[in-house]
């Protein structure tokens, strides 16, 4: 799966970070909140879908924030 994180706000980086099931890795392309543009988040999700195979987790300082984000995401993309 890989959704879209625009709640991020400084860097074009992507992380693993899938608290809802921890055996699947979900990818989240972080985007500055201005850059919205309907290609731009294209190209980063297709990059994101070559970055699939990442190994290692890496997310939010605060866990508990995660599946937050992930919910609010999936409504950004819905």
């Amino acid at each position: 799966m890989v959704v879209l994180d625009t709640d991020y706000s400084s860097y074009h980086t992507s992380y693993q970070c899938n608290m809802e099931d921890p055996t699947r890795n979900t990818i989240l392309v972080a985007l500055r909140s201005t850059e919205r543009d309907e290609l731009l988040i294209k190209n980063q999700i297709t990059k994101a879908l070559k970055l699939v195979n990442i190994t290692g987790s890496r997310c939010d300082s605060d866990q508990k924030e995660c599946p937050n984000k992930l919910r609010a995401v999936k409504k950004y993309l819905s």
